[in-house]
């Protein structure tokens, strides 16, 4: 990460707006902060980590200059770059502004945004960049991630700050440690150890409820075996001889299974063949009846016979005539058809007469070449008629097109009207129209303060309800803090008359702990002639110890009762000083109205704008109804030189319409007449032609009935009309034959069945006995069946108990398995190790390791090979801790031994701080992904060392710019600012506060 300008203003003692190009001063790789102390040379670093992470607590009361008047609202501005790209971000700090109204001043919250920049040309304009966010949350948040250095990591890496490393190279062990936590992070691993701790507690209640599995299962195991014998079972168990144990009690079962089962069987064989021999004697019954109902029907069906015989001849005769009877059917038709002929023929002849009443004896005569001649000459005249019909029609469009064209000058003689009103309307619309124009341009012109009105009277109305909230729960916390108060009395007098009486019965504990001939730890003396006696209701010291802690519960519940009052006061008094003394409803109502003001001004502006475009269409309307206009008049003079043509042409048509009509109305009524004259000729020839062919289908039929009914057998037609029978009677004659012949072949096939056909019927098939003995057998084979089902279900029970053993404890030995290395892991990360050193301290000690190892090859240079930071296991001296293995070291080469850190002198200390101040910079580096550090700063104390010293360091520091990196050094030292060119300068005004001069 690299720093390329910041720009500031308002901010700690700088007053005024002030600049840093970065770049510029980077340009040899070092460049200088110097200024007097107290100046506000560090202010500077704090603005660039106030910018990036905001104001710390310790930070917010100095960060807001008090030499900055009250209208200046104070920023920072820091443009930064990585690998992600270049990125502005500006903070302003909570700070009081003067109010918009009134006298005083108000609090104006912090903001945070963030800009991502299109290239480096844009580093150096004003206001350029693409917003990212502009919350304060998401902002720190997104900086986070953009940096990937915690605020901690970066006071440690980019930001060495003035002291902070003299401290860490002389704390104890145990604040030591507390830093290295923070900046590496390392309570993951301690997480890692309480997961390991717990899951190996897991793991044993693990093993511990598969052990109790184990007892449930083999419990069950012995009772289906119906064993009396008690079983046990531990984690020392031997599984393997209860799996056998278990196993031969599934066998015995299974023997007993397999004994009952061979008693089922043979009791199956003694019912089967009982079962048999009544199946035998029940077939033997039955056949028996079988014969007897066969003969018996024999018997009845020859008493039928002759019978039978008759209905067979009747239905041979229908049958015969059953062939007859189609032609019968067309004969009866073909006469039907004939009389209808006839009749249709007259009919029509009679129709015909009457309309040609000067030709009715022709057509009654029936001649049919007359009627051909009559036709001919009525086609004729038809013929003509129709050519005389083209002029009709076109007479007929001519009147329709007249009559048309004048209801078109009519009508467009009605839109020349109404166009010409119109056009009389459309100026006093326009005048209508710009007067309302310029009163919209009044109203609308107020809408931008409307807007901003509008915004401000939401804000307060904000606050207002903010405000009402806020009140209710500060009432709610006032009365959680008298509740805390008199639970905190109530529980510190029930600790002080806990303490009193345990103190008072002090003795009396003591002296139970008395033993005869052992000294008194109070007196020494072995003799106890009076012991104090302790009473009953004295409390124990474990009580008095609880009553403490429910006192101190009390105390942490009552501060923070106190602390939550505390906030919700200042923010209470914060939206007061915010609302400027206005009260809910004076807020609610201002509101009202400038919503009700920027509603009016907006639709002013919608309607001013529609009004334009009103104005606009009148104008385009305007030119559009003059052309309109015009284009109708043409349009009505075309139309009456039509309809003068039109009226020539209905003239002529006229007249050869009036010649071909006659004396009918029209040439259509005439046409039509003609034409039904000829349907009526057609009608009669039609109708001679069907009496023909009525006549001759029926001498036809006459021929073919004849024919038939001598190839069958019968004399005449009537002979055969008698013989048939309706198709159901018919049916029913031939059903009872088949009947009769279906009884008799049935009757003789049950009788010539090899069963039957060899009963003499004298047998005796004994059912009764057969029936008493295959119950008896059924009897045996149900008790052994039962018998056999309960030894089944105990070998199944058995086998099933054992198979749930079995697996339970192959459970066992599987959750033993996997719970070994659980266990072993938690003993190791937990300190059972041979080292007694937990997985976080060990992984912290190696990281502190590292930061020696990175410190001591700059010590080395600075301290011309003197001096060597080494880690010792044992407490530093001056220290009262326990061994933390982060003990320090200082191992002075030229007295070949190790000397404490504190025996250092000032400048010594000091570049021994920074040499280890910079080690920890690469290692968190590393740490945190090999994050670029392209700007770093040294804030510390350089006057403590002598000129050979200072070289060493600034060689050290020359070496860290070898890679692009800038480094700026914070100090007053005046030999610095003869080495280095580049230099921010800063200095203190007479009125108070600073300014800055930078030299690039």
């Amino acid at each position: 990460m690299r720093f390329h300008r910041l720009v500031l203003r308002a901010i700690g003692p700088f007053p005024g707006q002030h600049e840093i190009d970065f770049d510029a001063l980077s340009v040899s790789g070092l460049f200088l902060l110097n200024g007097p102390t107290g100046s506000g040379k560090s202010t500077l670093i704090d603005a660039i980590e106030f910018a990036l992470y905001g104001a710390r607590d310790e930070m917010k009361e100095r960060m807001v200059s008090g030499h900055a008047a009250a209208d200046v609202e104070p920023f920072v501005d820091l443009v930064f770059s990585n690998a992600r790209g270049i990125f502005r971000v500006i903070r302003t700090p909570e700070y009081r502004r003067a109010k918009q109204r009134g006298s005083g001043t108000t609090k104006a919250n912090a903001t945070a945004r963030l800009f991502r920049l299109a290239g480096e040309e844009q580093i150096g304009v004003p206001g350029a960049g693409e917003p990212v966010t502009a919350n304060v949350a998401e902002t720190g948040a997104t900086v986070l991630e953009l940096v990937q250095l915690t605020r901690e990591q970066f006071t440690q890496t980019v930001v060495l700050p003035q002291g902070k490393f003299a401290t860490f190279l002389t704390t104890a062990p145990e604040d030591r440690r507390k830093v290295l936590q923070d900046v590496f992070g390392t309570r993951i691993y301690e997480l890692t150890q309480d997961r390991l701790r717990e899951a190996a507690a897991q793991a044993g209640r693990t093993v511990g409820d598969q052990v109790q599995r184990v007892q449930s299962a083999a419990a069950h195991m012995w009772r289906c075996g119906l064993s009396d014998e008690p079983v046990t079972v531990t984690e020392r168990t031997d599984l393997d001889d209860l799996a056998l144990r278990a196993a031969a009690l599934a066998e015995q079962a299974t023997a007993r299974h397999d004994e009952a089962a061979a008693s089922l069987a043979r009791a199956r064989a003694s019912a089967d063949h009982a079962e048999e021999a009544l199946r035998r004697a029940g077939g033997l019954a039955a056949a028996l009846e079988r014969r007897r109902e066969a003969l018996a029907g024999l018997a009845a069906l020859d008493e039928e016979q002759e019978e039978i015989a008759g209905i067979m001849a009747v239905v041979a005769r229908a049958e015969a005539a059953e062939s007859v009877r189609p032609a019968l059917a067309e004969h009866a038709t073909a006469a039907a058809a004939l009389a209808t002929a006839a009749a249709a023929l007259a009919q029509c002849v009679g129709q015909a007469a009457a309309g040609f009443p000067e030709d009715s004896a022709t057509l009654t005569a029936g001649s049919g070449t007359a009627v051909e001649a009559l036709r001919d000459r009525v086609v004729g005249d038809v013929a003509r008629i129709e050519h005389a019909l083209p002029a009709a029609r076109e007479l007929a469009g001519l009147v329709t097109r007249a009559d048309a064209t004048g209801e078109e000058i009519r009508a467009l003689q009605g839109e020349r009207g109404a166009l010409t009103l119109r056009l009389e309307a459309i100026p006093a619309a326009r005048q209508r129209l710009l007067g309302e124009r310029s009163g919209l341009e009044t109203v609308a012109a107020g809408r931008g303060s409307a807007a901003i009105e509008l915004e401000r009277a939401a804000q307060r109305l904000a606050a207002a309800q903010d405000l009402e909230r806020t009140g209710a729960e500060l009432a709610r916390a006032q009365s959680n803090l008298a509740t805390a108060a008199t639970a905190c009395h109530s529980a510190r007098e029930v600790e002080s008359a806990a303490h009193e009486a345990w103190v008072n019965a002090l003795a009396g504990e003591l002296a139970a702990e008395l033993r005869d001939g052992l000294p008194c730890p109070v007196c020494g003396s072995a003799a106890h002639p009076l012991p104090a006696t302790r009473t009953e209701d004295a409390p124990s010291r474990a009580e008095v110890q609880a009553a403490r802690a429910a006192a101190d519960g009390a105390d942490e519940e009552l501060t923070r009762c106190r602390a939550a009052l505390v906030a919700l006061e200042t923010r209470v008094e914060g939206l007061r000083s915010r609302l400027e003394g206005r009260g809910a409803a004076a807020v609610a109502a201002e509101h009202a109205v400038a919503l009700a003001t920027l509603a009016e001004a907006t639709r002013a502006d919608a309607r001013l704008k529609h009004v334009a475009r009103e104005l606009e269409a009148a104008a385009a309307q305007e030119k559009e109804l003059a052309a309109a206009a015009a284009d109708l008049d043409a349009r009505t003079a075309d139309r009456r030189v039509a309809v003068a043509a039109l009226d020539s042409g209905i003239a002529a048509a006229r007249a050869a319409v009036d010649t071909a009509r006659g004396t009918f109305p029209s040439v259509g009524a005439a046409l039509t007449h003609m034409r039904a004259q000829v349907a009526l000729l057609d009608e009669v020839r039609a109708a001679r032609g069907r009496h023909q062919e009525a006549v001759d289908r029926l001498a036809s039929a006459d021929r073919q009935l004849d024919q038939q009914c001598a190839h069958v057998g019968f004399a005449a037609a009537d002979d055969a009309r008698t013989a048939q029978l309706p198709a159901a009677r018919l049916a029913a004659l031939r059903t009872r034959v088949a009947a009769h012949t279906d009884a008799r072949a049935a009757h003789s096939a049950r009788l010539a069945e090899p069963e039957i056909a060899a009963l003499t019927g004298a047998e005796e098939p004994r059912l009764a006995a057969h029936a008493e003995e295959a119950s008896a057998a059924r009897a045996d084979l149900q008790r052994a069946a039962g018998a056999e089902g309960s030894a089944r279900h105990v070998a199944g029970q058995c086998a099933d108990a054992l198979g749930s053993l079995t697996a339970e404890i192959a459970e066992f030995r599987e959750a033993t398995r996997e719970a070994a290395p659980i266990l072993h892991m938690a003993a190791v990360a937990t300190g059972e190790n041979t080292r007694n050193t937990t997985l976080a301290s060990y992984v912290l000690l190696r990281r502190f390791d590292e930061v020696l190892a990175a410190a001591n090859r700059r010590l080395g240079t600075m301290s011309d090979g003197r001096y060597e930071l080494v880690r010792s296991e044992d407490r530093e001296a001056g220290t009262r801790n326990r061994r933390q293995g982060l003990a320090l070291e200082v191992r002075d080469h030229d007295i070949g031994r190790a000397r404490s850190p504190h025996s250092l002198s000032g400048g010594e200390t000091f570049y021994t701080s920074l040499a280890l101040a910079l080690g920890l910079a690469d290692v968190v580096t590393d740490e945190a992904g090999g994050v670029e550090l392209g700007t770093l700063f040294v804030d510390e104390g350089f006057g403590s060392l002598d000129q050979d010293v200072l070289g060493n360091v600034m060689g050290v520091l020359h070496s860290l710019t070898g890679d692009g990196r800038a480094v700026g050094i914070v100090s007053h030292v005046g030999e610095l600012k003869s080495q280095i060119a580049e230099q921010v300068e800063v200095r203190r005004l007479p009125g108070g506060g600073s300014t800055l001069v930078v030299r690039a």
